[in-house]
């Protein structure tokens, strides 16, 4: 995954935060998908909750939508509130754009296990709504906060959110050369 990130990293959409008017390092990108939490009115109304009170508290939220997710939100009557806040709800985004919206973020709050990685990839510290972490490592390391998240709990998590490090500090997943590490292999075995 790592490779991969890095491999696409220069193609990033960088435009994409010219286009929503976003300041990086001032912003949080989030992302809600995991049936656990859009299945269950009570919990996807905690997490927006929380999520209307980190935009009016502490930062603006960029949202892009799983279809699943904006049907829940739709059903509950909520995408109104959502966007009137000033979230920025968005469509699904294709892997550029949510790269360069990473690297620009100052946090990201994501229940993907995919995005968790990424985040850490790009150095931002991840703020999971749920009580449990899809990678062990990044939790025990410190990358990612797991928890309750009733409203309240979401936004102290999401502003207590260490900084980030440098690329150089993080190598949980290797240095990116695994691919060519592969390759080399290979060719020394054949």
């Amino acid at each position: 995954m790592l490779d991969n990130y890095l491999h696409f990293l220069p193609r990033a959409d960088h435009e994409v935060l010219e286009r929503l008017k976003l300041e990086s390092g001032d912003y949080a990108l989030c992302t809600i998908h995991r049936a656990e939490n859009t299945d269950e009115p009570a919990r996807l109304n905690s997490i927006l909750d929380g999520l209307l009170a980190v935009q009016s508290e502490l930062m603006p939220i960029v949202l892009p939508l799983h279809p699943r997710t904006r049907k829940e939100i739709q059903r509950q009557g909520r995408l109104e509130s959502l966007t009137a806040a000033g979230i920025r709800v968005l469509e699904p985004l294709g892997f550029l754009a949510i790269q360069a919206l990473l690297e620009g973020a100052r946090v990201v709050v994501s229940d993907s296990g995919g995005l968790q990685r990424e985040a850490y990839f790009a150095g931002r510290r991840c703020v999971v709504p749920w009580e449990y972490a899809s990678w062990p490592e990044l939790l025990e390391d410190g990358w990612v906060s797991v928890g309750a998240v009733n409203g309240r709990a979401l936004v102290e998590r999401i502003a207590s959110a260490a900084p980030s490090l440098a690329a150089d500090e993080r190598r949980l997943f290797g240095d990116g050369s695994a691919g060519h590490r592969i390759v080399a292999a290979l060719i020394q075995a054949a």
